[in-house]
Order: C-alpha cells, then sequence, then structure tokens
C-alpha cells in the first residue's frame, strides 16, 4: 500500500507544518461510508414516494366506489382505507346507514297538486293568489 503524504517545509526560522497522511484503505473506507450514507438518504426517499404514491391509489380506488354508490365523494376523508377489506367495511357500515334514508321517501302530502298521487289541476283552472290580490285575471 501506498502513503500518501503531503507536507510543507519552510526554510527559516518558521516552524515545519505538516499534514495527515491517509493510506489508501482510509480513503476507500471513508468514500464507502459517504456513499452508504448518500444510498440510505435516497433508499429513504424512495421509500417515501413509494408510501405516498400508495395513499393516492387507495385514495383513487376509494372515491371511485363511493361515488359508484351514489354517495358524495367527500366521505372518502371519512373512510378507513389501509387495506381493501377495511375500506369495504366503512363502506358497507355507511352504505346500511344511508341507503334505509334514501329508499324510504316521506310520504306525499295530500291534497297538494303536483306531488304524487295528486293530479295538478290543467294550466287554465289555476289561480294565483297575487293575481287574484292585483285584481288581474
Amino acid at each position: 500500500m501506498s502513503e500518501n503524504t503531503t507536507s510543507v517545509v519552510e526554510s527559516g526560522n518558521e516552524p515545519q507544518e505538516t499534514t495527515r497522511a491517509f493510506t489508501q484503505d482510509d480513503v476507500n473506507r471513508i468514500v464507502s461510508e459517504r456513499l452508504a450514507k448518500e444510498k440510505a438518504k435516497s433508499e429513504a426517499a424512495m421509500v417515501q414516494r413509494g408510501q405516498e404514491l400508495d395513499q393516492r391509489e387507495k385514495m383513487l380506488v376509494a372515491r371511485e366506489k363511493v361515488t359508484a354508490m351514489g354517495l358524495p365523494a367527500e366521505l372518502v376523508n371519512a373512510l378507513n382505507i389501509n387495506t381493501p377489506e377495511e375500506l369495504e367495511k366503512s363502506l358497507s357500515i355507511i352504505a346500511g346507514h344511508i341507503k334505509p334514508n334514501i329508499t324510504t321517501a316521506p310520504a306525499a302530502p295530500k291534497g297538494v297538486p303536483g306531488v304524487s298521487g295528486n293530479p295538478a289541476p290543467p294550466y287554465q283552472e289555476r289561480r294565483s293568489p297575487i293575481r287574484d290580490a292585483m285584481g288581474l285575471k
């Protein structure tokens, strides 16, 4: 192995300055340590990007399922989307609470024209209270 040394020798009254000598093994070790640190940093960044991508994909799948059920897309933020099983469980719970309310419509008030079950009178027979108040026909 060769040793790299650097020294400065001055003549006269000035003292001699000598820098530390590194062997090739020392240089290789230092370089490999720095490379390992940089590699660890880049791997950590890749893992973080992968996790962010997975989260976006889960949100997209959840949003598609929610809109396919006819529910507002804002419900995605309230769902547990960590795994597909948890997503399905969350959707089934919400569907169990929302669907009965959607399917059972309130009964139509009786005597109100135009509401299901109550035929609306022809246009000519309708009387507007505003027109009556103004004395218009």
